[in-house]
């Protein structure tokens, strides 16, 4: 393997791993979102009562 196809297989990781870092931020912040549709709806409901 030459320096090239190194340098190209380290971009490649570094990709991978930025978008895996992604996806996990992704997931946060879809679950924060439940959470606080969640809370909403609580609130919601005890306005109702």
């Amino acid at each position: 393997m030459n320096n090239r196809e190194r340098a190209e297989s380290i971009v490649r990781c570094a990709d991978l791993t930025l978008i895996l870092l992604a996806a996990q931020k992704f997931a946060e912040a879809v679950e924060t979102l439940k959470t606080i549709k969640d809370h909403a709806e609580d609130i919601a409901k005890d306005l109702h009562e």
